[in-house]
């Protein structure tokens, strides 16, 4: 499945003439990906939010190829999340801030220079 989101990031047109079923493929990732945010977001919260801004840190980390991304993903998602706990423990206790708000606090910032980086080098 990684091979074929690979050729696909060649573009629609030259991974159709390598043989993919672009249509295909792009309808099965949005339906996967899309029951699988759902599902996360419904049970962790605003947490799962840095779970769509850490691929994208983890591109820029290990590179375009997918098999690469799944594991810095893995890598920096797991601690990222481990800071965030820590540093919700710690900054005012005895009390503890929830971890939503420092993942959003990081992720908010962080889905914006996103953002602004790909408008600036497409457009």
């Amino acid at each position: 499945f990684n091979q074929d989101l690979d050729v696909l990031l060649l573009g629609n047109h030259e991974a159709a003439q390598m043989g993919l079923s672009v249509k295909q493929l792009q309808l099965s990732i949005v339906i996967i990906s899309s029951i699988v945010i759902a599902t996360l977001v419904s049970k962790v919260g605003v947490v799962g939010f840095i779970g769509l801004i850490i691929p994208h840190l983890a591109r820029i980390v290990g590179g375009p190829k997918h098999k690469h991304t799944l594991l810095f993903s893995a890598l920096i998602g797991s601690i990222v999340m481990i800071w965030s706990d820590v540093l919700s423990r710690a900054l005012y206790s005895p009390e503890e801030i929830p971890i939503g708000v420092l993942t959003s606090l990081l992720g908010a910032p962080l889905f914006i220079w996103i953002i602004m980086n790909r408008y600036k080098h497409n457009g």
